[in-house]
Formats: structure tokens, sequence, C-alpha cells
């Protein structure tokens, strides 16, 4: 999946963290205006730093966390990121190798009564098996509305500001650009500064495509814990909500 944002955590203060959401690919649309998002990133800063799959951050602590409180803030990210993402059915290595082997079967009838007992037996809507740290799971179905409910209670509030570098390079090739310089614009509201469109497009620097401001706070800081100015990321995550 290719990647719609650039995420930039610019600051940190007791329970609101601030930064910066940068749109990077067509897909995407705008910055999506739902609490579910702004969890998502918090998840996702958390998720990916463990993992190590991020372009910079300045500290994080330690994989293995100290006291109860910690654990259980271990434990409700997993949660989370289960009802965001579908919880992971972990399999044995002969469980694994019955699932691949269902997918390879040729007759068509077979085929579907396999897959639909395996379903039904490891209770998931599909089959594809992952691997992480080498442990075959499979992966469980979503449950976004309770994600976004859990959301709304997590975070207080979650403020984006204007989108800057509007309209994004790739919404006009340089005929349209063309005809809006020889016939103006149809509408007026939906003018922008050609030139300056031109130079975005030919520069294509971070700030050159569509950004955002955002603000999240959220009702404890345990959540922030891992979140500090600096961090920056690419990802695939999306809104659903508020839209």
């Amino acid at each position: 999946m290719s990647d719609l944002f650039r995420i930039s955590v610019d600051g940190k203060q007791g329970t609101t963290f601030h930064g910066r959401v940068h749109v990077v690919h067509p897909d995407a649309g705008d910055v999506p205006p739902g609490h579910d998002f702004a969890l998502k990133v918090i998840l996702e800063v958390w998720h990916r730093i463990r993992e190590g799959y991020v372009f910079d951050h300045p500290r994080f602590p330690d994989s293995a966390p100290d006291g109860g409180a910690d654990i259980e803030l271990h434990e409700e990210f997993e949660r989370l990121r289960a009802l965001d993402r579908g919880a992971h059915v972990t399999l044995t290595e002969e469980q694994a190798d019955e699932v691949r082997a269902a997918g390879r079967i040729t007759d068509r009838k077979a085929k579907s009564a396999a897959v639909a007992e395996l379903m039904e037996r490891h209770g998931v809507k599909r089959l594809g098996v992952g691997i992480i740290d080498g442990i075959p799971y499979l992966t469980g179905e979503r449950d976004p509305e309770a994600f976004y409910a859990r959301a709304r209670e997590l975070v207080t509030e979650y403020r984006v500001g204007e989108m800057r570098s509007w309209p994004p390079h790739w919404e006009y090739e340089e005929e349209d650009l063309a005809e809006f310089e020889e016939a103006g614009f149809d509408d007026p509201a939906d003018a922008f500064d050609i030139a300056a469109f031109r130079e975005r497009a030919e520069r294509r620097d971070l700030d050159d495509y569509p950004h955002a401001e955002f603000t999240v706070t959220v009702t404890d800081p345990r959540y922030l814990e891992h979140i500090a100015g600096g961090i920056h990321l690419a990802t695939a995550i999306y809104g659903e909500f508020g839209w």
C-alpha cells in the first residue's frame, strides 16, 4: 500500500501535541477531520517506532515496560489496534500450512468448502497468512465504529488548520494551466496563483505538498509518553469518520 501522508510532530506539552500532516498521494484527499484519525496517529507513532519504521525520532521508552500502568497502556494500545486493523489469530506452523494448502486447491467446489471450513474454525472472514517475529497468524475483522467510539472518549480535542500549498501538483496538467491563463477560472472561488503552482510542482519539496497543522489533546498524558517533537514518518493510515 502506498503512503498517503507524511506526519511530523513539532512539539508536546502535557496532554497535547501538535504537528503537520502532508498529503503525498492523490488518493489521500484532504487531511482527515475525525477523532479516529487523531487516535490512529498516536497508535501509528507508537507502533512504528517500536518496529523501527520511522524517518526520525528523538527518543522512545524501553520496549519492556516497567510497572503496571505501562503494561496496561501497552495492552490497551494493542486492543485499539485490533479494533482498527483486526486482531491477530496466532497459528501453528501446521495450521499455517493447512491454510496455504487450501489456497492451492484447483477444484473450485472443493476449494470453497475447505476455505469456508477454515474460516469458521479460526473465526475469521478471510484467509491470508501473515508472519510476525516468525509466528504465522490470520487477521480477524475490524470494528471501525467501536474504534471511533473509543477515539471520541480518549481524544478530547482534535483541530486541523487551513490547508496550505493547495491545489496539489497532481491536480492539473500544463494544458489545464494554459487554459486557465487564457480563459480564466469558471468560478473565482477556484482561482489560485498559477505561477506559484508551477514553482511548487517543479520543486516538490515536502512543504510544496498540501499540508495542514494539527493539534491533538487526550484525556491522560500516558497516551502521549512516546510522543515528542522531531518525530517524522510516512504512513498509509486514513480517517473514516468526521467528514
